[in-house]
């Protein structure tokens, strides 16, 4: 009987805190005519003056376990806390639609919810979020890691795109790459084919203005739409690196930048790699005109991309349209797939690594990214603030 009398005084706290947390944690505000809208605001003032004096009655400590029965309680009805989460985002009469095990918990962890704010007004304390008690604990720090921040519910607008992301269920791009040119492009996007999350640019080569892509002004709207920027840039062009370091000087983006050396090609690639990739993109007439040892031979002083084509093009009048682009890039990134060590070591291919970062960039959380890092202009790797 003591137990029954304990759930029917917590009941009856909820139901009298209710009305000053409603829209808050519902979403709708509603009030009966002929009061008008800031009547009822007045109303719900006065009562949270009257229920202040009651809290403090109670003291916190009794109410930090009333918080804890509740959500102990809901997880025991229905265990499954990550989905608690998602269902208390929605709003108005659907949340009090939910039946069942689920609707029984949330109704607990709605009721939690609508306490501790009050209490937290009381006692001008800040109280653990109710998916922080219950069954199962937090590890220290794990929750701003995945949601970006510790309150995910009093943060609804951001904490909501968080959690979302954080179980797959948005549709949004988490991750821009900005590339040099075509054969980077077409190298990134054949590996990355079939991820959704991820959009690549080619930036063909201008950092400052590229089909109406103003670059700066590119990664300052990715930082406000909470998405990671990665860069892949050539180091052959002093003013592109130049634009790229600044911006990670000023701290207008949040992700990676990679700067080949010279360039893409021989940056990853060897000389002699080079040399087998290209000429196995022959056709077999091209082939049976060109002593495979002469073309080999020709090439191996190259010290550039530029310069490899263009001594692919002076072995043979026949090659004068064999040229960088879609398909060089596709047979780069697949021998790149097939050999990801650099040839005659165990060191991995710088492009292998920035596809690696790419990827994981996609689970990982900008926000507690952004506050807990910033980029290295020399480097451009994530360093800690």
């Amino acid at each position: 009987m003591e137990q029954v009398n304990r759930w029917d005084e917590i009941a009856r706290l909820a139901i009298a805190t209710e009305p000053c947390f409603y829209p808050e944690v519902i979403g709708t505000f509603t009030w009966l005519f002929p009061s008008t809208q800031e009547e009822q605001f007045t109303k719900i003032q006065l009562l949270k003056i009257a229920l202040k004096e009651e809290y403090l009655k109670i003291g916190l400590q009794p109410i930090k376990d009333i918080l804890a029965d509740l959500c102990t309680s809901a997880d025991m009805i229905e265990p499954n806390k990550t989905v608690h989460s998602l269902m208390r985002f929605i709003r108005g009469k659907t949340r009090r639609q939910i039946t069942g095990d689920l609707g029984g918990a949330i109704l607990l962890k709605t009721m939690a919810e609508i306490i501790r704010r009050m209490a937290e007004e009381t006692f001008e304390v800040q109280l653990p979020e109710e998916d922080e008690m219950g069954i199962g604990i937090w590890i220290d720090g794990a929750k701003e890691q995945f949601y970006g921040s510790r309150r995910i519910f009093d943060e609804e607008s951001l904490a909501k795109k968080d959690l979302l992301r954080s179980v797959g269920l948005d549709a949004e791009v988490r991750t821009h790459v900005y590339v040099e040119g075509l054969t980077e492009y077409t190298a990134f996007s054949y590996l990355l084919q079939g991820t959704n999350k991820i959009d690549i640019f080619d930036l063909k080569g201008q950092f400052l203005q590229s089909d109406s892509l103003a670059f700066r002004e590119n990664l300052i709207k990715d930082d406000k739409n909470h998405v990671f920027s990665i860069i892949i840039l050539d180091g052959d062009v002093s003013g592109n690196v130049r634009v790229v370091r600044k911006a990670a000087e000023d701290d207008i983006f949040c992700g990676y930048f990679y700067i080949s050396e010279p360039d893409f090609e021989f940056q990853n690639f060897s000389v002699d790699e080079l040399a087998k990739i290209a000429w196995g993109l022959l056709d077999d007439l091209q082939k049976s005109a060109i002593d495979h040892q002469s073309f080999s031979e020709a090439i191996k002083i190259a010290t550039s991309g530029n310069e490899f084509f263009r001594l692919i093009r002076k072995v043979d009048l026949e090659l004068s349209h064999f040229e960088k682009g879609g398909e060089w890039g596709q047979a780069l990134a697949k021998y790149a797939y097939e050999f990801p060590t650099v040839e005659g070591s165990k060191k991995e291919r710088p492009f292998i690594t920035s596809l690696q970062t790419i990827i994981r960039s996609v689970n990982d959380n900008y926000r507690f990214t952004r506050e807990k890092s910033r980029l290295d202009p020399v480097t451009g790797e994530l360093i800690p603030r």
